[in-house]
């Protein structure tokens, strides 16, 4: 789900966004803190509000990376060929889409894992 920053801090302030949620923004990965920080995943010192002024914040859009994807809506990359050289348009979005794509691949694994010790 995409937020607005203002959007955002409204949703963790009103509690519909918990601790321990993942937050994509500026290609990179945040997570909500027990005291409804944003700090940078795996560096407790870096706050989104330490990094970024306000406006910025406000005004920018974050992604909430959900653990449920929808495989579907996922996009090929944008990739095209010159000069027998491959070549990437737009280098962060194709970050967000592998990233995405590497999370559905975790979910499918834990489907399968699932199914197969039910039987």
């Amino acid at each position: 789900m995409k937020y607005k920053g203002y959007e955002l801090l409204k949703a963790i302030a009103d509690g519909e966004i918990k601790e321990g949620s993942l937050i994509l923004f500026d290609g990179i990965i945040w997570i909500v803190d027990e005291y409804s920080d944003i700090v940078k995943y795996q560096e407790e010192h870096i706050t989104l509000f330490n990094t970024y002024k306000a406006k910025e914040i406000a005004m920018s859009d974050f992604e909430l990376i959900e653990d449920e994807i929808d495989i579907d809506s996922i996009e090929e990359l944008g990739i095209y060929e010159k000069d027998k050289k491959v070549y990437s348009p737009i280098i962060i979005d194709n970050r967000i889409k592998i990233n995405k794509l590497v999370q559905a691949v975790k979910q499918i694994n834990k489907e399968v894992k699932e199914l197969e010790n039910r039987k």
